[in-house]
């Protein structure tokens, strides 16, 4: 929904967000890598009874500017810090899908006045052998074949068979954008990757309640072989 989406300037630059409104404690959506905000657009609204829902769309992702540099944790914490200070928000419940585990345990770890808890979606990971791990046993994903590209019809037709299994609005969402040109650039996906591998994430730090959800079915189908499933994401 158009009216929900929302643009602010932090650190230089412009970042997109989603404000679904509601009222009481604040919860933040930060989406993994490659998606934006507009990735929980089917379950955060199902929130706003009880809480005032946002999600964020970190730089180079989505609507959001793709600056060249920036894409190290600490930077990408920065980030959330200032936009979080914009929208005068004293503390949130920060929800994070994948890669969005780094920026919830640091900003937790820095900031823990402005934490009421969080919420790992498949994303409390240690990723400091990540690159290491890719080198040793490099994971080559399927790729969409030329008629597979010939429109968003058969790409969507691909994605659903080869990595969703399913479909939603909130998926649809984020093809369309895709198809508007709103990519992550692959340097900007190998940078998160990189400033993940060297995030030195520390949980012990962590003094808000903490949920973390896991889905492993099919896990070992899609890790490299060899690789350690804490790894993934």
């Amino acid at each position: 929904d158009d009216n929900r989406s929302r643009f602010v300037q932090v650190n230089g630059i412009e970042l997109h967000y989603m404000d679904w409104g509601g009222e009481g404690p604040a919860l933040l959506f930060i989406p993994g890598l490659g998606n934006s905000a507009h990735i929980f657009d089917d379950i955060a609204p199902l929130f706003t009874n009880d809480h005032r829902v946002i999600a964020l769309t970190r730089r180079g992702h989505g609507q959001s500017d793709k600056p060249s540099a920036g894409y190290d944790t600490a930077t990408l914490v920065s980030d959330i810090l200032a936009f979080l200070d914009r929208r005068e928000s004293e503390s949130v419940t920060m929800i994070g899908h994948s890669l969005a585990g780094d920026e919830l345990t640091r900003f937790a770890g820095e900031f823990p006045g402005r934490v009421d808890g969080l919420v790992y979606l498949d994303a409390a990971f240690d990723r400091a052998d990540l690159m290491d791990v890719v080198q040793a046993a490099p994971y080559e994903p399927s790729v969409p074949g030329p008629e597979d590209l010939v429109s968003v019809d058969t790409y969507r037709d691909w994605l659903i068979a080869n990595q969703y299994g399913f479909w939603s609005p909130a998926l649809e969402t984020e093809l369309q954008l895709q198809a508007a040109g709103h990519v992550t650039p692959p340097a900007v996906t190998a940078a998160l990757m990189e400033g993940s591998a060297q995030a030195n994430i520390d949980y012990t730090l962590i003094q808000a309640p903490a949920l973390a959800i896991y889905d492993i079915v099919g896990l070992d189908d899609i890790m490299p072989a060899g690789a350690d499933s804490t790894l993934a994401a």
